[in-house]
C-alpha cells in the first residue's frame, strides 16, 4: 500500500471539521486544552446507542462460540476499522504490543483515543508514545527499513485517526454491537480456537500483514474443521469447458471432505461454490458414512464488508452458503465498499486459507493468476487445469503449466488425491 502523503484528508482538517465523540475531557489527556462535550456522531450512532449490551452477547453465543477475550476484540475490530485494509505499519505495531512493548491492542486504541483529543492531534504525546512502540519492535526484526518505517507512520497516524473520527462514542458492549451490524456478524482474533492458523503464514512467508480480526457469518468452527482446505477459482467469464471441469473439481474435492474456498463471484467462483454445496446435499453423489463433517462446505472470501457482498444476483447463493453450514468470511469491517484494490489484497487470504488452490479456466489478466502468485508466495501446491490453445479463456491456466507454477490437472479426482490430508 502506498504511503503518499497527498491521500485523502488529515487528521486536524477532520478534527477542524467536527468534534469526535472519543474526545477526552481535560482531565483524561494532558494533551486536551478544554473541556469537550460528548456528542453522537449520527442518528445511526442515537439509534445502535439504544441496543443494549445483552444483545451483543447473545448474538456473540448463538454463533456456536465465546469471545475469549472481548477487550482484546473489540480492540482489534477497532483498529482494524482504522487502519481500513491490510496495513503493515498497523500490523507491526499490534505485533509489537503482543512482544510487550505495550500493553497489547487495547493500548493502541487508548493512545489513539487519547492523541485524537490533543490539540493538534497527530503530533501530541500518545503518537509518540505509538511511534516509539513501532520503532522499537521495527529496529529489533526489520533494521534496514527503520528510515521507511519513520517516514511511513506520521502519514498512517494522520489516517488512522481520520478513520477514529467516524467510531461512535457508545459503552464497549454497544460498539461490539456497532462493529457487528447489531450482532449480525461475529468477530475471529488469532487467539479464538476457531482462528484459522494457516493466515499466519501472511507474514512468516510472504512479509505482508495478516488481519488483525474475521468479520464473519454462519458457522466459524468450518474455519477450523478441514486440516486441507482446497481454493477453487477462475475467471468470470467461464465458457461451457470451464464450467464443466470447475464442478467436476468442485465435487470431487467436497466429496473427499475437503472445504471449498472461492471468491463469490460470478464464474468460477460461483460454479465451485454450488457444486460444494450440491455435493454436501447429496444431489449429485451419495454421501458416505465416514465421510468427516467438512463433506462438501465451502467459505466465501469477500473484497468488501459484509454488508456490501456481491454481486447481487448471487445473494441466493450466499444464502445457500449459510444453510448448508459455510461460511461467508471477510478482513474488513461490515461498511467497507470493495473497490478495486481490494479483490487483490482478498486474494491472499484465500491463497492462505487453503492448503491446495486450483486455477480452473483463467484468461492471462484474470484475477485467479494473482491468488495463484499468492498461493506460490506461501508454499501453497498450485494446479492448472490445461485447455485449447486458440481459447483465449484458456490462456493463463496454459501460461501457469508451461512457466512451472502450477502442476497440470488432467482428471478432476486428481485434485483429491493429490492434497496432502486425505479425510
Amino acid at each position: 500500500m502506498n504511503d503518499d502523503p497527498s491521500e485523502g484528508s488529515t487528521a486536524r482538517e477532520a478534527t477542524d471539521a467536527k468534534e469526535h465523540p472519543h474526545k477526552a475531557s481535560q482531565h483524561d489527556s494532558p494533551c486536551s486544552t478544554s473541556t469537550v462535550a460528548v456528542t453522537m456522531t449520527s442518528t445511526a450512532a442515537t439509534t445502535a446507542d439504544t441496543t443494549v449490551s445483552e444483545s451483543a452477547k447473545s448474538a456473540l453465543q448463538q454463533h456456536d462460540h465465546a469471545i475469549p477475550d472481548m477487550e482484546d476484540t473489540l480492540a482489534r475490530a477497532l483498529l482494524s476499522y482504522c487502519a481500513d485494509g491490510p496495513d503493515p505499519i498497523m500490523h507491526n505495531l499490534v505485533l509489537a504490543s503482543m512482544k510487550g512493548k505495550m500493553e497489547g491492542p487495547a493500548a493502541i486504541l487508548d493512545c489513539l483515543r487519547r492523541e485524537y483529543s490533543c490539540k493538534t492531534p497527530g503530533t501530541g504525546r500518545y503518537a509518540q508514545r505509538l511511534q516509539h512502540a513501532f520503532m522499537e519492535y521495527l529496529t529489533e526484526v526489520e533494521p534496514s527499513h527503520i528510515d521507511t518505517g519513520r517516514r511511513s507512520f506520521t502519514t498512517r497516524m494522520d489516517r488512522w485517526l481520520v478513520r477514529y473520527a467516524q467510531i461512535p462514542d457508545l459503552r464497549d458492549e454497544d460498539l461490539h454491537a456497532w462493529i457487528t451490524a447489531g450482532g449480525k456478524y461475529w468477530i475471529l482474533t488469532p487467539e479464538h480456537p476457531h482462528w484459522p492458523k494457516p493466515l499466519n503464514d501472511l507474514h512468516l512467508r510472504a512479509y505482508v500483514p495478516v488481519p488483525l480480526c474475521l468479520w464473519g457469518q454462519g458457522q466459524s468452527s468450518t474455519l477450523a474443521l478441514c486440516q486441507q482446505p482446497v481454493a477453487i477459482v477462475g475467471s468470470r467469464e467461464l465458457d461451457d469447458y470451464g464450467r464443466q471441469v470447475t464442478q467436476a473439481i468442485a465435487c470431487a474435492v467436497g466429496n473427499a471432505g475437503h472445504v471449498v474456498i472461492s471468491g463469490g463471484a460470478i464464474g468460477a467462483d460461483a460454479c465451485a461454490h454450488h457444486a460444494a454445496i450440491s455435493c454436501r446435499s447429496g444431489t449429485t453423489t451419495k454421501r458416505r458414512q465416514d465421510d468427516a463433517d467438512s463433506s462438501g462446505m465451502t467459505v466465501a472470501v469477500f473484497a468488501g464488508g459484509l454488508d456490501h457482498m456481491g454481486p447481487a444476483r448471487n445473494l441466493e447463493l450466499f444464502e445457500a452458503i449459510l444453510s448448508s453450514g459455510g461460511t461467508l468470511l471477510s478482513e474488513l469491517s461490515p461498511d467497507t465498499i470493495p473497490a478495486a484494490p481490494r479483490f487483490l489484497f482478498r486474494n491472499r487470504i484465500i491463497a492462505a486459507l487453503a492448503g491446495s488452490v486450483v486455477v480452473t479456466q483463467a484468461r492471462v489478466r484474470s484475477g485467479a493468476l494473482n491468488t495463484a502468485h499468492w498461493a506460490n508466495m506461501l508454499c501453497r501446491e498450485v494446479y492448472a487445469v490445461p485447455g485449447m490453445i486458440t481459447t483465449p479463456n484458456n490462456a493463463g491456466c496454459n501460461a501457469l503449466i508451461r512457466d512451472h507454477k502450477a502442476e497440470s490437472i488432467l482428471k478432476p479426482e486428481e485434485v483429491a488425491n493429490l492434497v496432502i490430508h486425505r479425510h
